[in-house]
């Protein structure tokens, strides 16, 4: 073949899962493949789809985009991996035109094994016993050039075994990235011109405890402060458990601004009873508690949660109750899922299973006070000045920007293009749907 052989990655799910595509993507170009874009499109010599399973939704969305691979690019090597691929790899196996299944004990020799697959007469399958899971190393971050916002995976795997959830079953159990590597990722990607670096890991708040040298999360950040701060640039913690945002975290939090003032934190309820069939190791009382003490440190901290309705047993007035803690509680922005009945999941055994038209009509109601909450977030900053990271041109308007307050905040303003990548103050003005009207400060 004349030319580097084509290369096109399909990544489904969360962040975790584009660090990993990323990190793909950077070593097979490496090995002579030239990229082709996000999707699968006819004409690529190799496929890699990276799948989810954090719901029913996105493991069927998986197996369709593995189908719509193959059949879009006939001639090419598939490779499936990712957390579907490796919590239910009979249900890819029997996709027909797949020739690779990668599960996370292998996945950093996925790069070689893509590369030396050929087309085959069934699935061979690499890296599905997660009882031989390799240290985490940092993967390659290069591929993120090209993006105003680097992402540095510092951890994977968790250990919480929540009734609802299929991804320890697919990750394995906790672990970290070594400090020193940590500190890298960060120097790499300030060097690519990141003015942004999200962290992100499946539990990050757990972060260093099971390193030979043990150290935590907070330890890290502190150790690059000074870093970031030289290149004016700033840290973004992905989401983070409600137990891990304790009193360390919020001081540093008050004492710089080069870690965004914004957290992401899974709540998941606010009715008690449902939080203990979670497996939930707090109380509705203790997140307002939480809630609380934060915001009274950090007034303009934006607060994203992630709340699921319909797990069994959860009763019309336990619902009432998680609307009442959202209705009290100052975020800015929820995310909200139905919850999703899986064999293997020890809540798909409980009694009480709430019908899935009920849990759809719940979630629809919290999606609601999920808009009012924006909209309040958003009107609550008018007149002030906040660092707006610049991502872009916006949609539907081209000669303006868009981009991303400290406290995640979504802005549009009128500036020159040269100003993309750069964290400018930016003065926050009217309300217009879902953006704020800024002016440069």
């Amino acid at each position: 073949m004349v030319g580097p052989k084509r290369l096109s990655v399909v990544t489904l799910g969360c962040k975790v899962n584009q660090v990993e595509s990323a990190a793909f993507e950077h070593a097979l170009e490496a090995a002579g493949f030239g990229g082709k874009g996000p999707n699968a499109d006819p004409g690529a010599d190799l496929v890699i789809v990276n799948t989810c399973t954090v719901t029913a939704k996105a493991a069927r969305q998986s197996r369709q985009a593995v189908r719509r691979a193959v059949a879009a690019n006939p001639r090419a090597v598939v490779v499936v991996t990712g957390c579907h691929a490796q919590a239910d790899p009979d249900s890819i196996a029997a996709i027909e035109g797949v020739d690779l299944i990668v599960g996370h004990a292998a996945m950093d020799d996925l790069p070689r094994l893509a590369a030396e697959a050929g087309k085959a007469a069934k699935p061979v399958l690499y890296g599905l016993d997660l009882t031989a899971l390799p240290p985490l190393t940092r993967p390659p971050t290069g591929r993120f050039r090209h993006r105003t916002r680097g992402f540095l995976k510092v951890q994977d795997g968790c250990g919480q075994c929540c009734a609802y959830c299929a991804v320890p079953g697919a990750r394995g159990p906790s672990r970290s990235i070594p400090l020193a590597e940590f500190q890298a990722g960060v120097r790499e990607l300030l060097r690519a011109g990141h003015r942004e670096i999200v962290l992100t890991g499946v539990h990050l708040g757990v972060y260093g405890r099971d390193l030979s040298s043990p150290t935590t999360l907070v330890q890290a950040l502190e150790s690059m402060v000074d870093l970031v701060t030289e290149h004016r640039a700033r840290l973004r913690l992905s989401s983070i458990e409600p137990g891990e945002i304790d009193g360390p975290l919020i001081s540093l939090l008050s004492r710089t601004e080069v870690i965004c003032h914004h957290l992401h934190v899974p709540i998941q309820s606010g009715d008690d009873q449902v939080l203990r069939a979670m497996g939930r190791p707090y109380t509705a009382q203790k997140i307002r508690r939480l809630v609380l003490d934060l915001t009274r440190t950090l007034p303009d901290v934006g607060l994203g949660a992630d709340f699921m309705v319909g797990l069994p047993g959860e009763t019309e007035a336990a619902f009432e109750r998680t609307l009442e803690l959202v209705r009290d509680l100052p975020v800015g922005y929820l995310h909200v899922f139905p919850f999703s009945r899986r064999p293997g999941v020890p809540a798909a055994r409980m009694p009480g299973q709430v019908p899935g038209p009920m849990a759809a009509q719940r979630a629809g109601r919290l999606r609601e006070l999920d808009r009012r909450k924006r909209q309040e977030f958003m009107a609550r900053h008018q007149g002030t000045i906040r660092p707006v990271l610049i991502e872009g041109h916006s949609r539907g308007a081209p000669v303006r920007l868009r981009g991303r307050t400290d406290n995640y905040l979504p802005v549009v303003v009128d500036a020159a293009p040269d100003l993309i990548g750069r964290i400018v103050p930016v003065r926050l003005g009217m309300v217009q749907g879902d953006v704020i009207e800024g002016q440069l400060a």
